[in-house]
């Protein structure tokens, strides 16, 4: 019996031993590539996992299944005026068909060339008129208009890297709508999973050695399907304020958090 909790103990410390082990390689990976990889590098690193990932998206079925049950509710409260409605991040249409069925007009945008393929033929096929635009990940297409209201599709804002960068993304996106329009954004969540100041520190130092101007910030990590930023609601609130927007909503559980917010007029 002895020997039995000695093996025991022997597996529990092991265990122990090897769940740190595995968080001090994680810890060295996420500081030495976040650190190494500058801004278009982490554009690049994200398009790219979205050609690897792009068929779960070229899905006739999912784009044609409409809103999900949160988008559905916030649609009816915050855009329920909206005729126009600007989609960014739009993958394969599916928030565009979805606008579509409720008789608002939508136009897109979208960094991956194989989703704007598919998404035009999509539309085409189900006869509804919209402009797809191949942009830049972290830019509203300069020649789109102006829009009652504008939809970052799911989780696009959560892949630009660097505050400064997100709050220029939603300047060009004040630019393209009116006032007192809304603006909703999805994003992850930042909580103890996502945060880690020995990654920053160890990050920031070499980006330091190597005189680099961008940061990095707490939030930002990576994995196989590229750069994600992690928010708090004081990160939310700060970069809409800064680009024109009123936060009005905010609402963060497990599997869902995003945010309202509407552009105020400067004067």
């Amino acid at each position: 019996m002895r020997c039995d909790n000695q093996k025991i103990k022997l597996f529990k410390w092991s265990g122990y031993i090897g769940s740190i082990l595995i968080e001090i390689i994680e810890i060295i990976f996420q500081a030495f590539w976040l650190s190494m990889l500058d801004h278009n590098d982490l554009n690049n690193l994200t398009k790219i996992g979205y050609v690897i990932r792009s068929e779960m998206y070229q899905n006739d079925e999912y784009n044609t299944s409409g809103f999900w049950a949160w988008e559905e509710k916030t649609i009816e409260r915050f855009f329920y005026n909206c005729k126009k409605v600007l989609v960014g991040a739009a993958g394969g249409g599916r928030e565009v068909i979805a606008l579509s069925n409720r008789g608002m007009h939508a136009d897109a945008f979208e960094c991956n060339e194989n989703l704007v393929a598919y998404s035009k033929n999509l539309l085409r096929k189900r006869g509804i008129k919209a402009e797809i635009a191949l942009s830049v990940p972290d830019q509203v297409p300069k020649e789109y208009g102006i829009y009652d209201g504008i939809i970052m599709g799911w989780g696009g804002y959560t892949h630009i890297h660097g505050s400064k960068n997100r709050i220029e993304f939603l300047r060009q996106c004040y630019d393209h709508i009116i006032t007192d329009g809304p603006l909703l954004l999805s994003f992850w969540q930042n909580n103890r999973n996502t945060k880690n100041p020995l990654k920053i520190r160890i990050a920031n130092f070499i980006r330091h050695l190597r005189r680099s101007k961008e940061m990095i910030e707490s939030g930002d990590l990576l994995d196989i399907d590229g750069f994600f930023h992690a928010f708090k609601k004081e990160e939310i609130e700060k970069e809409m304020n800064e680009a024109g927007f009123h936060l009005i909503l905010y609402f963060s559980e497990m599997d869902v958090s995003y945010a309202i917010g509407r552009a105020f007029n400067p004067e």
